[in-house]
């Protein structure tokens, strides 16, 4: 029954945990593609379009809706420094990789788009990006699904702890999410940052 249940929705769940976010979803199903429950290229093909069109989606976002979208966001906010420092320092390498860099995946196209980031440009970034990223993280489920499968051989039991270890990550993650929102509040309203710079502003010569 689960296993015709991911059979039928597999995809679709990839599909939408890749447009929102998603590592964990998409190592997972590279592990069920493994297990024979989903095929790996579509796997990688379903991610890969995910990805891509999550990130354009923000992008557009906050073209559209400016810096005050993220001001009223205090758990955006408080790293919009961290990626204009990026940006500044590593320029195209930052718009192709920022996908990899846990904490920044979902405002980084934002604040591109926000500060005018040239379109065709980053159109052409992010389709490179997520076919590594989809790629990638696929063949990493794979490979976590090889190595489970030849441990539960081995240890019969250790599903069971497996599963106890997923709770409590589940647990502490909450807990984090938790504090995270309360403190990036705090951090918003004692120190207010300012607008980025918008890309067509900046000095001639200086890499965008």
């Amino acid at each position: 029954m689960f296993e015709s249940l991911i059979l039928q929705w597999g995809y679709i769940t990839l599909g939408i945990g890749t447009l929102l976010e998603g590592e964990t979803i998409l190592i997972a199903a590279g592990a069920m593609a493994h297990k024979g429950l989903l095929s790996l290229p579509i796997v990688i093909i379903v991610a890969i379009l995910g990805g891509f069109t999550g990130d354009l989606i923000w992008y557009f976002v906050g073209r559209k809706f400016g810096f005050p979208f993220i001001q009223k966001r205090p758990k955006l906010l408080k790293r919009v420094a961290v990626i204009q420092r990026m940006l500044d320092k590593y320029g195209l390498l930052f718009v192709f990789s920022f996908r990899f860099i846990y904490g920044i995946r979902t405002v980084a196209p934002i604040f591109l788009g926000v500060t005018e980031y040239p379109f065709k440009k980053y159109v052409l970034l992010n389709a490179i990006g997520a076919i590594v990223w989809g790629t990638a993280f696929a063949y990493i489920g794979w490979g976590v699904g090889a190595g489970f499968k030849e441990m539960l051989r081995r240890h019969p039991h250790l599903g069971e702890v497996a599963l106890g270890a997923v709770v409590v990550t589940l647990l502490l993650w909450i807990a984090e999410r938790i504090y995270s929102y309360y403190r990036g509040k705090k951090l918003a309203a004692t120190a207010p940052i300012s607008e980025p710079k918008v890309q067509g502003a900046r000095p001639k010569g200086n890499e965008e």
